[in-house]
């Protein structure tokens, strides 16, 4: 929150295949900026040459490189891999947050630099400083608001939450009628190595769905190479196995419900048979939904 709050620039250093423009969203959402714009400039999406053009402007080609410096006005300017512009317009962006001026190129004129800026790295900016890859000076403008965004690896307690809500959204984005997943199928996801992240993760549940047949994504619709940390279903890796990543994904999946086992059952693709003996196995006892939830009379 306080981040949020800041005009300071942030840098949000996260590896491939993170939501980093979630997070970003956040922060600007959470700021005094939000009645205002929240632009996305892909610094590694324009060639090297026309960075500054990209990222300050150019009077001589105003069309094609208005700047998003003064596009983004008094809102939020999100830089998504900075390191990937060169060193001199780093180092021009530097002196901008500085003395909140920017000069479009073939400009003699300077204009005021309202915008907040936060920007993506895949590595911590300090390795590129010592390797004469990135601008100490901007690198120095983060220095306060450094977050560093875990890669998906790390957060094995958020992956039941992130396994359903990408379920959801494949079925979404495909057309498809909500499925529900076997748990043989959660546990293997659960046991992956995730080295692509978030987007991994996507990427093999749309494909999943799109291949499903039944009313549940299996065990032989996912797609996941030679990755996964398991070969053997009974093998425990980090302190987790199989009966403790589906122990997470019920309880999750109950949390969800508000306590209504028939709900979780469904969001699991289960029958509620089925998903009753799991708790029972498991041992978790299901908490009832609030009385909010009641409709009928008492």
């Amino acid at each position: 929150e306080q981040r949020a709050e800041s005009d300071e620039p942030v840098l949000l250093v996260a590896e491939a295949g993170l939501e980093v423009q979630q997070l970003a969203f956040m922060l600007h959402s959470q700021s005094g900026r939000r009645e205002q714009g929240l632009l996305l400039g892909d610094c590694a999406a324009v060639r090297a040459e026309r960075c500054g053009a990209a990222l300050f402007g150019d009077k001589q080609a105003y069309k094609e490189y208005p700047g998003w410096l003064p596009l983004a006005g008094s809102g939020t300017l999100l830089l998504l891999d900075l390191p990937a512009v060169p060193v001199e317009v780093q180092r021009s962006l530097g002196w901008s947050l500085a003395s909140g001026q920017a000069c479009r190129l073939n400009a003699e004129q300077p204009y005021a630099v309202g915008a907040r800026v936060v920007a993506t790295s895949r590595v911590p900016l300090e390795k590129l400083v010592q390797a004469g890859r990135f601008d100490a000076g901007l690198a120095g403008r983060f220095e306060r608001y450094t977050l560093v965004v875990p890669p998906l690896a790390e957060r094995a307690d958020d992956l039941p939450s992130l396994l359903l809500a990408e379920l959801a959204r494949a079925c979404r984005v495909l057309g498809r009628e909500p499925l529900g997943i076997e748990p043989e199928a959660a546990s293997a996801l659960g046991q992956k190595a995730w080295t692509g992240n978030l987007a991994e993760l996507r990427s093999v549940i749309e494909a999943a769905v799109a291949i499903s047949n039944g009313p549940r994504v299996g065990l032989s619709d996912l797609q996941l190479g030679t990755t996964s940390r398991l070969s053997r279903p009974n093998e425990q890796v980090q302190g987790d196995t199989f009966e403790a990543l589906e122990r997470r994904i019920l309880r999750h999946a109950i949390e969800q419900a508000g306590g209504n086992k028939s709900e979780a059952a469904r969001m699991l693709g289960l029958k509620r048979t089925t998903f009753l003996d799991k708790l029972k196995r498991h041992g978790i006892e299901a908490q009832p939904p609030p009385a909010k939830a009641y409709r009928g009379r008492v």
